[in-house]
């Protein structure tokens, strides 16, 4: 069971990882800091020309430019500026090999600590998870679901990698959610293991005292039987 709940949430960092991490088919041209002038690249060796079709913004409204790219050799390169922070997405059209074909390339406006920050906090989150697991010991669980709480908070907050919508919104509730349950279970576990540990206490000197008492009295029969 141990085995099957630590692959669980191994498992569950992996996909974290990738719901965090900006795909588009390899043609990811990087992370930038807002209001920076960002290079749109293209590079076509068989083209003449290179046109910037659309730029699809992180509340997914898309603009259409239509604008020929600058041309550099074999590289083709659009300026383009903004202070909104997410993750955006670029189309492209040229003639390669006389043919007119597309491409789609994405960028991230915004900062990477929330990335790392993100997947970091609940990598640490659940390697104490599973040290309670090998350790029974709810101090583990606690500072797990410290973690989470964490997290999920800065989700709440931030989104991921400054991205902050209804999904990120979702995933923030599920960190708060494991975080309660851990953090609440831990400290009620602790309350109810104290309370087990003072009535056995209690049990214990009970049975020494009637241990006692019947001695006293099995000594006081065996001498009033000798006398």
């Amino acid at each position: 069971m141990k085995n099957k709940i630590i692959l669980t949430m191994l498992l569950g960092v992996f996909l974290l990882g990738n719901i965090l991490a900006l795909e588009c088919d390899g043609n990811n041209i990087g992370t930038f800091k807002p209001e920076s002038n960002i290079n749109l690249m293209q590079i076509c060796d068989a083209c003449t020309y290179v046109t910037l079709n659309s730029i699809n913004y992180p509340n997914s409204t898309i603009v259409y430019i239509n604008t020929n790219m600058t041309q550099s050799g074999v590289s083709y390169n659009y300026t383009f500026n903004t202070n909104v922070n997410g993750d955006y997405y670029y189309t492209v059209f040229g003639d390669k090999n006389g043919l007119i074909s597309s491409e789609v390339f994405c960028f991230r406006v915004g900062d990477e600590f929330g990335y790392w920050f993100i997947l970091i906090g609940t990598i640490l989150a659940i390697i104490f998870f599973i040290a309670s697991l090998i350790t029974p010991e709810e101090f583990f669980v606690y500072i797990s679901g410290i973690f989470f709480l964490i997290e999920g908070i800065y989700i709440m907050i931030n989104g991921f990698s400054l991205v902050n919508d209804a999904n990120t919104r979702m995933f923030a509730f599920i960190y708060l959610g494991i975080g309660i349950l851990f953090t609440v279970g831990a400290y009620v576990f602790n309350l109810y293991s104290n309370s087990n540990n003072e009535e056995e206490e209690e049990y214990w000197k009970e049975v020494k005292k009637w241990n006692t008492q019947t001695t006293i009295i099995i000594l006081k029969k065996i001498y009033l039987k000798i006398v």
